[in-house]
C-alpha cells in the first residue's frame, strides 16, 4: 500500500521568467503535505493519535538519475545518498531541504528523465554513499523505543520515489512505501502488582524467523534481502508504558514480514520477570498495514527478580512507606484505584474496600520481598495488627508463605488476632522453623464481600531470630500511668512499672501526654530474665518527638537508653519483650 503525497521539487533560488533557464544551486526542495494515511495503516512515526504529519526532526536521505544514470558519483561505483536538513516544527506541510554539494546545471536538460529516490527515515542507514546502486544496507533495531499511541521512529522505514522530465519547477506526485509490517501487540490480564515500574518487553520468534536486524533495501522497488545476524528477537523499552484500568498493556513495534509459529513473551518490570511460551500458532505480519494480535498473560510465569531479595534477619515499620514491600490486587473493583495503602497519619499499613458508605468484594495481598532465610536457626515472622468491621475476621484475612519459583501459597497460623471492636494493636508471632535455608515471600491476604467490608491494618512487620524460651508480649504506658508525677515546665524524674518493665524520665511531667523535656534522657529496663525486644513510640505531633523515631525494633537487650534533643509529648510508648 503506498502512502500518497504530493512534492514539488524546486529551485532553490528566485523563479526568472517562464522564457528563461531555471538554474540549479545545488539543492533540491521537497515540499510534502500531510500524508494521507489509506486501509488500516492509521499510522506513521508522527501519528499523534487522531492525525498523521510529519514531526519535528523528521527528515529524509535522497539519491537521483538523471536519464537513468545516478548523479553524484562518488567513486568509480558508489553514488552520494543525500541527506535532507531536519524539519524545524511540526507540521502538516513539510518542505523538506536536500543539498547535493555540487554545482552542475542542470536547467538545459528539458527533455531529461529525472528520477528521484527517498528512504525515511535517515538513522536507518548509515554512511553518505551507495557501493552498489540502487542497494543500500538498512538496519531495523532489534532494541526500539516506542510511545505509548506510536512506533519508534527508526522501525517505521519508508522508500519514497518521484518522476519529472526536464527540470522540475512545480508539484509533481510523490508516492511513499512502507517496507516493514507496523505490530499493534496487547498483552491482556497482565497481573503487575502496584509498585512495579516496566522496563522491557521482548518477543522472541521461533529460530530463523527474519524479524529486524541489518538488511540490503533495493531503493528503487522497495524489495529486502540478505538478513545479516540473529533477527527473531525485538526488545522494547517499556519503560514510558503504563498499564491500563482493565490490566493490559499495549506495545508497537515495527518488523519485516513474516509467520510466526512460536512465540516467547518476557515482560521485565523493576521487580520481576514475567514469561509466556506460545506454540502452535500462525500470525502473519503484513508489510505496510498495521497487524494486530492480543496476547493473553495470565498464565505467565512470575520469578522475582534478585534486586527483591532481602538477607535475614529482616523488618520492615510499614509506617510512612512500602519500603520492599509490593501490592497485588487480585480483585480491584471499578469504583477503586487501591485497597492496600500507606496510613501515614496512623503509622500502618491499611487495607479496606470500604468507600463512601459502600461495601465493595475485594481481594488483594500485601506483599514482602523474599526473604532468605539461609543460616536462621529459629526464624519467627512477626507483626501487629489491629482491626474492624469485618463479618467474621479470622475467615476473610490470612498470612500467607511460599517458597522462591513456585506460585502455590500456604496458609499460616495466626496465633493473636485482634478484638475486632477497637483500634488497639496486638503483635503476631509465626514460627517459619519448617522454611530453614529456604528463600520465602510472605503476603498479607485481605478479601471482602459486597455486603461487609471491614478494615485491616498492619505495621512493624519482622523476620528474625527468636529464642523459642518465651512468646512475644507487648506492655503500653499511657499518661495516665504518670498522672501526678514531675514538674511541668522544668521537668524532674517519672517512672511506671508494668509487668516487670519499667520505662523511666529523668526531666518529665505527667499529664494528658507524657511529656519528656529537651535534653532528658529516657530507659527502658526489664526484670531478671526479661529481654526488650522492640519499643515504638506514639506522639501527640511530628513537632515534638525529642528526635526519638517512632520505632526501635531490634532492641533485643535487658535495658535501653536514650538522650533526647528536643522536648517530646507521647500519648503511647509499647513495649515488646
Amino acid at each position: 500500500m503506498i502512502i500518497a503525497a504530493s512534492a514539488a521539487i524546486t529551485s532553490a533560488c528566485n523563479q526568472q521568467e517562464i522564457e528563461a533557464p531555471v538554474s540549479f544551486d545545488g539543492t533540491f526542495e521537497f515540499t510534502s503535505p500531510k500524508p494521507v494515511a489509506s486501509g488500516d495503516v492509521d499510522t506513521k512515526t508522527g501519528w499523534t493519535g487522531s492525525s498523521v504529519q510529519w514531526l519535528k526532526n523528521d527528515n529524509i536521505r535522497m539519491a537521483f538519475k538523471v536519464d537513468n544514470e545516478w548523479q553524484g558519483k562518488d567513486g568509480e561505483n558508489a553514488v552520494r545518498l543525500y541527506a535532507s536538513e531536519a524539519l524545524t516544527e511540526d507540521t502538516d506541510k513539510a518542505t523538506f531541504v536536500v543539498p547535493t554539494n555540487f554545482d552542475k546545471d542542470y536547467s538545459e536538460l528539458s527533455e531529461s528523465q529525472f528520477e528521484f529516490f527517498g528512504l525515511y527515515p535517515t538513522k536507518a542507514v548509515s554512511g553518505t554513499s551507495i557501493s552498489n546502486p540502487p542497494t543500500v544496507t538498512i538496519s531495523i533495531p532489534s532494541e526500539q523505543t516506542p510511545k505509548e499511541d506510536s512506533f519508534d521512529a527508526s522501525a517505521d522505514i519508508l522508500v519514497g520515489k518521484a518522476e519529472a522530465t526536464g527540470m522540475p519547477s512545480e508539484a509533481i506526485l510523490m508516492s511513499w512505501n512502507r517496507v516493514v509490517a507496523l505490530g499493534q501487540i496487547t498483552l491482556k490480564n497482565l497481573d503487575v502488582p502496584t509498585g512495579e515500574a516496566f522496563e522491557t518487553v521482548t518477543f522472541t520468534a521461533q529460530e530463523g524467523a527474519d524479524l529486524v536486524g541489518s538488511h540490503s533495501l533495493n531503493l528503487v522497488d522497495g524489495t529486502i534481502s540478505d538478513p545479516k545476524g540473529t533477527n527473531n528477537i525485538i526488545t522494547v523499552n517499556a519503560s514510558g508504558l503504563k498499564l491500563a484500568e482493565d490490566k493490559s498493556l499495549k506495545v508497537w513495534i515495527g518488523l519485516l514480514p513474516e509467520t510466526i509459529t512460536s512465540l516467547t513473551v518476557t515482560v521485565e518490570t523493576n521487580k520481576a520477570v514475567y514469561t509466556r511460551d506460545i506454540t502452535g500458532i500462525s500470525k502473519t505480519f503484513v508489510k505496510n498495514k498495521r497487524n494486530i494480535l492480543g496476547i493473553t498473560m495470565s498464565s505467565a510465569t512470575r520469578i522475582e527478580k534478585e534486586s527483591n531479595i532481602v538477607e535475614y534477619p529482616y523488618s520492615e515499620n510499614l509506617t510512612s512507606e512500602l519500603g520492599s514491600f509490593s501490592i497485588d490486587n487480585i480483585n480491584l473493583p471499578d469504583d477503586l484505584s487501591y485497597i492496600w495503602t500507606i496510613d501515614t497519619r496512623n503509622g500502618c499499613a491499611k487495607a479496606s474496600a470500604y468507600v463512601n458508605s459502600t461495601n465493595y468484594a475485594s481481594e488483594a495481598l500485601l506483599l514482602s520481598p523474599y526473604i532468605k532465610l539461609e543460616g536462621a536457626t529459629n526464624p519467627v515472622l512477626s507483626f501487629e495488627h489491629t482491626s474492624k468491621f469485618f463479618a467474621d475476621l479470622q475467615s476473610e484475612v490470612s498470612v500467607l508463605i511460599r517458597e522462591q519459583g513456585s506460585t502455590t501459597w500456604t496458609k499460616l497460623d495466626i496465633n493473636n488476632f485482634p478484638t475486632n471492636e477497637d483500634w488497639d494493636f496486638v503483635n503476631a508471632t509465626i514460627k517459619l522453623n519448617d522454611y530453614k535455608d529456604k528463600t520465602v515471600q510472605i503476603a498479607f491476604k485481605y478479601t471482602s464481600t459486597a455486603t461487609k467490608a471491614g478494615t485491616w491494618e498492619i505495621r512493624f512487620f519482622s523476620v528474625r531470630e527468636d529464642s523459642g524460651q518465651v512468646e512475644v508480649q507487648t506492655v503500653a504506658f499511657e499518661p495516665s500511668d504518670f498522672a501526678g508525677q514531675g514538674t511541668s515546665g522544668s521537668g524532674s524524674a517519672i517512672s511506671a512499672t508494668k509487668d516487670g518493665i519499667t520505662f523511666s524520665c529523668n526531666k518529665g511531667f505527667g499529664t494528658d501526654q507524657i511529656r519528656c523535656y529537651s535534653g532528658s534522657s529516657i530507659s527502658v529496663s526489664g526484670a531478671s530474665g526479661k529481654t526488650i525486644k522492640s519499643i515504638r513510640f506514639t506522639f501527640s505531633s511530628g513537632s515534638y518527638t525529642g528526635g526519638l523515631s517512632t520505632a526501635y525494633t531490634d532492641v533485643n537487650a535487658s535495658s535501653w537508653t536514650k538522650s533526647l534533643s528536643s522536648q517530646a509529648r507521647i500519648t503511647k510508648i509499647e513495649i515488646d519483650y
